[in-house]
């Protein structure tokens, strides 16, 4: 109903609750996935990749390492 959703949207601390999160201590408790930024690696892929010759790669690493999504990426 609409009043059930005014007394619902006007409760600070739930809405609040809700809708933010605490970034840092999250991470500090271990869980937050780590993120790694590959800037680098993709740009040497993408300086060998333009070589006239030799321009052969071949991405090596774990299931899940982020092969696939590095070459998205691209």
């Amino acid at each position: 109903t609409p009043r059930a959703m005014t007394d619902f949207l006007a409760d600070r601390t739930l809405s609040k609750r809700t809708t933010t999160r605490n970034w840092v201590i999250l991470a500090q408790k271990g869980e937050v996935t780590p993120v790694y930024f590959r800037e680098a690696l993709l740009r040497d892929l993408i300086t060998v990749l333009s070589l006239v010759t030799d321009r052969h790669v071949i991405l090596v690493g774990p299931p899940g390492a982020g092969k696939r999504t590095l070459v998205y990426s691209l």
